[in-house]
């Protein structure tokens, strides 16, 4: 399966996409995949997912990158295993709402046990006047935080755009220059 975030602001945001991957490892011309979280109107993802991230019991966790103070939009939400029905609107759990240490939600990732989700903060700001960059990681059965990796300046004015774990559960986090990775 292929899942994508759609970062069109709602109400033109299409949510969580899924496609399906044939046997020989391609998709249909023109595959639209199906539409597994709604964006928008009556789901708790208010406006748009920035990232999307897939559990082994296909549990699906999405960001939603929000810059304004004190915004009411939840950060970081995590929807139940799509079984082939209507669109997910109601997530099992959604934190960050008026969070503004969740500002800058950039790219997320679950470990590979199922145990934890990260989030690499990109921060709010520019140069010397950046707040907030860095990495926090949450419970994944319930969004309890877990711990915040805060580095000190300068390293706390750059972009965190990204993080990913590997199979034995050692976290990376893409600083600054790097964008997007897998491990």
């Amino acid at each position: 399966q292929v899942w994508m975030a759609d970062i069109n602001p709602a109400p033109d945001s299409t949510g969580i996409r899924r496609y399906h991957v044939a046997t020989n490892g391609s998709l249909a011309t023109n595959n639209l995949g199906q539409m597994t979280v709604a964006a928008g109107g009556g789901s708790d993802l208010t406006d748009f997912p920035y990232d999307v991230a897939v559990d082994a019991s296909n549990r699906i966790y999405t960001i939603q990158f929000e810059i304004r103070e004190g915004w009411p939009n939840p950060r970081l939400l995590r929807f139940p295993a799509f079984t082939n029905g209507v669109a997910l609107t109601q997530a099992d759990w959604k934190i960050g709402a008026g969070d503004d240490q969740l500002r800058g939600a950039y790219g997320l990732a679950v470990s590979a046990d199922g145990s934890y989700v990260a989030v690499a903060l990109g921060g709010v700001g520019s140069g010397i006047s950046r707040v907030g960059g860095g990495v926090r990681v949450f419970n994944a059965a319930n969004g309890a935080e877990v711990v915040t990796l805060s580095p000190v300046a300068p390293a706390s004015w750059h972009d965190h755009t990204d993080v990913a774990w590997d199979n034995v559960g050692n976290l990376y986090a893409c600083d600054f220059e790097g964008a997007v990775w897998r491990a």
